[in-house]
């Protein structure tokens, strides 16, 4: 393995006082010794892998040591832009260094924070291998289609899988310009014709993929007490409204507006891990839909800020954020 600088620092400037678990003092060690930048939690996994050891993984982690960009590193398995770079290393703890390559390329691609971790719950996670003509179509058509839900990417991934893998017709099967509505069409008669124990949640999950009826049950939420909304009429006569949105079919509005899949942050809201806004422009009697606003309430932070079809909202709707989030002393 070949690093291309100069070790750091020594064996004999470590404290190895400084942990008393094994594992935690190969840890400290190895970074004593390689890392000269901070580096997210994720890296560490390269050196604690079940199984064969993947000497490329080692090579990548002295790479970005080194203080170089992941992108520029070596056989890395998937192509990586400058944004799923800057994004894998905004990937959240608990991770591998694929998954964190997963997120990251998610991310970028405009996948929100809820997409992205159903996804990472599946066997797509740290598999690249049929990202060209497998994975990386259904992904975009999930986070181009509003009316995927991100609780729903766990049985879209595993169906296409299973097809691919001969679970019957593996061979024939290609996943090419398929819409939303057709997939869930397949899936639904896919599982009905092979109902396996071992498949009962998966068949359970899909069921909320299908049309859905006109009678639906609407969910309510306490409001953000901590936040308040905002109203403000700039000098070309516009006037943006800014609140929070505390219904279910509001959410589900809000993505149909915005071509993106708020609609399935429902669950996040009713647990309280985060609290979803709108920003609105009124020109006149026009009103448009300018952006989606995601608020950790217990951190006080934005996490996600997104426009129509996952795009950056325009300047002067950032603005608006920018001076909510001051006026409410939120993180952004």
């Amino acid at each position: 393995m070949s690093s291309g600088f100069e070790v750091p620092n020594t064996p004999g400037d470590f404290d190895q006082f400084q942990a008393v678990d094994a594992v935690v003092l190969l840890r400290s060690l190895i970074r004593h010794l390689f890392v000269r930048f901070e580096m997210p939690q994720y890296w560490d996994s390269v050196w604690f892998q079940e199984g064969d050891i993947d000497y490329a993984q080692m090579e990548w982690f002295v790479h970005v040591a080194s203080g170089q960009s992941l992108q520029k590193a070596r056989g890395l398995p998937l192509v990586f832009t400058k944004q799923a770079t800057h994004e894998t290393g905004q990937a959240p703890g608990g991770l591998t260094l694929f998954e964190a390559m997963r997120w990251g390329q998610l991310r970028a691609m405009g996948a929100g924070r809820e997409l992205c971790r159903q996804i990472l719950h599946t066997p797509a996670a740290g598999d690249f291998n049929n990202d060209a003509s497998l994975c990386l179509p259904l992904f975009r058509l999930m986070i181009r289609d509003a009316e995927c839900h991100a609780q729903v990417a766990g049985a879209l991934v595993e169906y296409v899988g299973l097809r691919r893998l001969g679970q019957p017709d593996g061979e024939r099967y290609r996943f090419q310009r398929k819409t939303m509505r057709a997939l869930r069409r397949e899936i639904a008669n896919f599982y009905r014709a092979y109902p396996h124990a071992t498949w009962e949640r998966r068949v359970q999950v899909v069921e909320t993929v299908r049309p859905r009826t006109r009678k639906q049950r609407i969910y309510n939420w306490p409001a953000m007490s901590t936040v308040d909304s905002f109203d403000q009429v700039d000098s070309g006569s516009v006037w943006w409204r800014l609140f929070e949105l505390r219904r279910s079919h509001l959410l589900e509005s809000e993505g149909r507006h915005l071509g993106h899949c708020v609609g399935s942050y429902i669950g996040a809201c009713l647990d309280g891990h985060s609290s979803i806004w709108s920003l609105r422009s009124f020109r006149g009697e026009a009103q448009r839909w300018e952006a989606m606003i995601d608020v950790h309430p217990n951190m006080r932070a934005i996490v996600e800020v997104r426009g129509y079809g996952n795009s950056k909202p325009s300047p002067d709707a950032l603005e608006i954020v920018r001076a909510w989030a001051k006026r409410n002393r939120l993180t952004f």
